[in-house]
């Protein structure tokens, strides 16, 4: 989406110079008013008692024609501040209903980003079914992967119907390990991973709460943004490593690595350097680490290609329900 620019209104007027050389305009004024007016009420005026009058009379117009000119001028300013108002809030209303038009742009293609990574998995499945009579075993598999697609598709099913729930719901106490082998699994059989060769290095067993649907989308993400940069060919490593209050998840790969100029554009919503990309892949990056209060991380991998981790804090209360579990 593309930055709107913000253009800068210059103006000259200064309140408080302005507001100074209005009063002492109108200060001079009254002055020359007041001695213009008095030379002509003692030039016509015959006794003190006629003289009285006249200024009596010269005052009250005064008073009359200054209440006019402050209530014509304030009208005038007042009437101008409420068009402006009116028109802010039309700008501010057409600008919310254009952003909000753009994010369920944005969502919409994200779950359609997400659907078809999900689908690719049920493609592979029928792909050798069709190519041949697979073995039992390898049959086993396959209906394995389409039941992994079919809770997938669920799972993001029940996401969309809670939109508005508050954004701690959907975590839950789950083995990160086992998620990640799962995961795996499902990307030796991918047709953008399948002939990568992945290597893990992960804890036995991790206990952890979080959105585990989140995490296992952001990690498939990695991995095909992985196997896309290395065209099905190279290695692909995932690291997992347990701190003092946080999980850290890394996926390196020994492609071509990420040019720094691109660095901060790869994470821009619907950038994307592939021809039939939807530029969302990194989206569930930068959205897991937020939901999960940790930080997301890019740069070279030791593999000599690049490198996207992403940190899950864990509070004291998770950290105390693993330990009884």
């Amino acid at each position: 989406m593309s930055k709107s620019r913000i253009t800068k209104v210059k103006t000259n007027i200064k309140p408080l110079r302005t507001a100074l050389s209005l009063s002492l305009l109108y200060g001079v004024v009254c002055l020359i008013y007041i001695h213009f007016s008095s030379n002509l009420a003692a030039a016509y005026a015959s006794n003190w008692l006629e003289l009285e009058n006249i200024e009596r009379v010269k005052g009250s117009l005064f008073v009359i024609l200054t209440t006019i000119l402050i209530f014509s001028l304030v009208f005038i300013y007042l009437r101008r501040l409420k068009i402006r108002s009116a028109l802010i809030k039309r700008q501010e209303l057409a600008l919310f209903t254009a952003e909000n038009k753009a994010l369920a742009s944005m969502f919409a293609l994200s779950v359609a980003h997400d659907i078809k990574n999900i689908l690719s998995f049920m493609d592979m499945g029928i792909n050798e079914i069709r190519e041949g009579k697979p073995a039992a075993d390898e049959l086993e598999d396959i209906l394995d992967n389409f039941e992994e697609v079919n809770e997938q598709l669920k799972d993001l099913a029940m996401k969309l119907s809670n939109l508005s729930d508050d954004n701690s719901k959907g975590l839950k106490n789950f083995d990160l390990s086992r998620l990640i082998r799962k995961v795996v699994v499902l990307m030796k059989i991918h047709q953008d991973t399948k002939f990568c060769k992945i290597t893990v290095d992960i804890p036995e067993k991790l206990k952890i709460v979080g959105d585990e649907f989140l995490i296992k989308r952001t990690v498939i993400n990695l991995m095909l943004n992985s196997g896309q940069a290395l065209y099905n060919k190279g290695e692909i490593a995932i690291k997992v490593s347990e701190g003092k209050d946080e999980v850290k998840i890394e996926v390196h790969d020994d492609g071509p690595g990420i040019k720094k100029e691109l660095m901060n554009k790869i994470l821009e919503p619907l950038y994307t350097t592939k021809e039939n990309g939807f530029g969302l892949g990194l989206l569930t990056l930068t959205m897991c680490a937020e939901k999960h209060r940790g930080t997301f991380e890019i740069g070279d991998s030791k593999l000599g290609g690049a490198l996207f981790a992403f940190t899950l804090k864990m509070k004291e209360k998770d950290q105390e329900q693993e330990n009884s579990d």
